[in-house]
């Protein structure tokens, strides 16, 4: 963790920020009883230098957070496995279908692949994230909109956005 805030990434060093921090690592596959009835579970990204999603389940609701992560060829049955049923999954949309091809590798998907996934997997709402540096607000909106011809419970993600489960 610290190697992640040195200055190359961040320009506040852990030690600057005047807190005392304490971290554990997580590994793919763990689930962890996070009290009140809240538990954390963890699968594995498809993404260089790896990574992990989160699944979080309380009270018969489940958000799943999918992000730095590449789609396969196929639907990855372990992925849609660890987001079935969920209420709400939060899905890597960083590139269009159209411009994947240019970026295999890089470790992002496809909103099409968001919905392929979460319909596979029977879960509910979709919401694009980890959007292209490269595209604007506007085209945000359009591909929301391509999108929700497809699912209409699918949003992409915006600054302040807060989403009830």
């Amino acid at each position: 963790m610290y190697g992640q805030m040195a200055y190359q990434h961040f320009p506040v060093s852990l030690d600057q920020m005047g807190a005392k921090f304490e971290f554990h690592e997580l590994d793919s596959g763990i689930e962890i009883d996070l009290g009140d009835g809240i538990s954390l579970k963890t699968t594995h990204n498809n993404h260089p230098g790896g990574g992990l999603s989160y699944r979080l389940d309380y009270d018969g609701r489940s958000c799943c957070y999918i992000t730095d992560t590449e789609h396969y060829p196929e639907i990855d049955q372990n992925l849609c496995k660890f987001i079935s049923n969920a209420g709400l999954v939060i899905y890597d949309a960083h590139f269009t279908d159209e411009e994947y091809p240019r970026y295999v590798g890089w470790g992002h998907s496809t909103w099409q692949e968001g919905i392929k996934l979460i319909e596979t997997a029977g879960a509910n709402r979709l919401v694009l994230f980890h959007h292209a540096n490269f595209r604007s607000d506007r085209e945000m909106e359009i591909i929301e909109q391509h999108a929700q011809t497809r699912k209409s419970t699918c949003v992409a993600a915006r600054e302040g956005m807060v989403i009830n489960l």
